[in-house]
């Protein structure tokens, strides 16, 4: 009887486990590919990245610390896009979270859109780097930690530079 229930747990906790673990380790495997693939772009836009991250699996975001330039990936099934900031022309950056009022309840909002905003030397000019967008569907986790993040890396840079 004992070694019955033994078997039946193993096979009920290798249900449940073994997919948990391939999963974990396929996710694991595709962010290594997308980071590689990242690196990949920057090197062949002249960006070496000394330090990078992703979020919603699809969106990379680096620094070459000694050039001053970040660089940027949205990936989307159709198309890629990458945006270049050099550090050395920006003139101010700004954190821009974009909130939505909830009826009935004045003292919280949902979150509609968080943005790096990077305006340049040259005639006020806007570069601005999405980081959460509620249209796309994802739902916000670890996005205004990572946008806070680039937010002070990038007017670090911006502070040595002056």
């Amino acid at each position: 009887m004992n070694i019955s229930l033994f078997l039946i747990g193993m096979l009920f906790l290798a249900f449940f486990i073994v997919p948990v673990i391939y999963i974990h380790r396929v996710q694991k495997n595709k962010g290594k590919k997308l980071l590689k693939h990242f690196a990949e772009l920057a090197l062949e836009n002249g960006i070496k990245i000394n330090d990078s991250d992703i979020w919603n699996e699809n969106n990379c975001i680096g620094i070459d610390e000694t050039n001053g330039k970040i660089f940027v990936l949205n990936k989307t099934d159709e198309n890629e896009e990458t945006t270049q900031i050099n550090l050395n022309d920006v003139n101010q950056c700004k954190l821009s979270p974009t909130y939505r009022k909830v009826k009935g309840d004045k003292s919280s909002g949902i979150t509609e859109r968080i943005d790096i905003i990077f305006i340049l030397n040259e005639g006020n000019a806007e570069k601005v780097i999405n980081i959460y967008n509620i249209n796309s569907g994802a739902t916000i986790s670890e996005e205004p930690a990572l946008a806070e993040k680039w937010f002070n890396r990038a007017n670090e840079y911006i502070k040595k530079r002056k």
